[in-house]
């Protein structure tokens, strides 16, 4: 599970970017998230979804992650409006540390209740989380597919030699 409190510094970036304020996460967090996991942090408004950003695995440090994070999809997500002051009393953030993936040994290698799944080929890619995956109420091989399609692929390109399927593990906020 992921520390309420790096929920608490995403919203407190996205108020310091509108104020203009610093503001530095707590060493203690600084430490425990230093390692460089990517992130994917959807950002809610009264409840409804209007903001979300991933960051790739290995870019930033976890803490650097969520802060870029929250400032993109608060600011720069292209399916939305910039979030305003008046928003900031009902802003709310899931956010998802996810583990360097590892390339899968066949599909029952995947355990869809913890595990995402990363699609490589190319310059093609894409990812889906387990909450997706649920909500979709996908097996492992249709999660693969969809995963396909999201990276502008055949549904069934995963089963081609150039083309690459990690899993990776997820803890979310909720």
């Amino acid at each position: 599970m992921v520390e309420k409190r790096l929920v608490s510094f995403a919203k407190k970036t996205v108020t310091n970017v509108i104020s203009g304020e610093d503001f530095e996460l707590p060493e203690g967090l600084k430490k425990k998230y230093s390692q460089k996991d990517g992130v994917f942090l959807k950002m809610y408004v009264a409840g409804e979804l209007r903001g979300s950003s991933q960051i790739p695995i290995g870019v930033y440090k976890t803490f650097e992650a969520v802060k870029e994070a929250a400032i993109t999809a608060a600011f720069n997500d292209p399916t939305s409006t910039p979030i305003s002051e008046d928003e900031l009393s009902d802003l709310d953030f899931e956010i998802s540390i996810l583990s360097k993936p590892s390339p899968i040994k066949g599909l029952n290698s995947v355990d869809i209740k913890k595990n995402g799944i990363m699609i490589r080929k190319q310059n093609f890619n894409a990812m889906i989380l387990p909450d997706e995956i649920k909500e979709e109420e996908m097996d492992v091989k249709e999660a693969v597919e969809m995963c396909c399609m999201k990276a502008g692929l055949t549904p069934d390109s995963w089963k081609k030699d150039n083309c690459e399927v990690f899993k990776f593990d997820v803890k979310t906020t909720n």
